[in-house]
């Protein structure tokens, strides 16, 4: 269920001008308008230096979506929001946990760990552990391409046993 909420997050676009029949969506954003001033702004006030650690990443990407949904406001309402609105945490979790699987080193360790599948199905296995670290600047360089790689696969890991 998560997996389809960030989805649906990352690969839906709304209708912001009726006139000109524009739509705008969480991909545009993250390509056009999602500067590396705002990113580094949030970077600081989250205290992240080189790398991003995985106890970061919920936050930060929470702060992203929020700031989306600030920008999509304002291009529907042409007024600016002080938004208190918070964006269900574990729906951004989702993606945070295939960002750190596709872009942080998997190191040789592995772990028993029971998690949740999407139908909130408990499953015991073993896993291999990732340092969960992403580099800013590669972030800050490729987020809205990992985005795209996101939605692309449907949320999926390479190792996934989803059909």
């Amino acid at each position: 269920a998560f997996r389809i909420k960030s989805l649906l997050l990352l690969s839906k676009y709304e209708k912001v001008d009726e006139k000109k029949g524009k739509y705008y969506g969480f991909l545009d954003f993250a390509e056009k308008d999602l500067s590396t001033k705002a990113l580094t702004n949030v970077f600081n006030k989250l205290k992240i230096s080189d790398k991003i650690p995985a106890s970061k990443l919920a936050p930060l990407l929470s702060v992203i979506v929020k700031l989306y949904n600030l920008r999509l406001h304002k291009m529907k309402t042409g007024k600016s929001l002080n938004s208190k609105d918070e964006t269900d945490r574990r729906i951004i979790e989702h993606l945070g946990v295939w960002l750190i699987r596709h872009h942080s080193r998997r190191t040789d360790k592995v772990q028993s760990l029971k998690v949740l599948n999407d139908s909130n199905e408990q499953i015991d296995g073993k896993y291999n552990v990732f340092d969960g670290a992403i580099n800013k600047q590669e972030l800050s360089s490729y987020f809205a391409s990992w985005c795209n790689d996101y939605v692309e696969c449907n949320g999926r890991h390479d190792d996934s046993k989803l059909k």
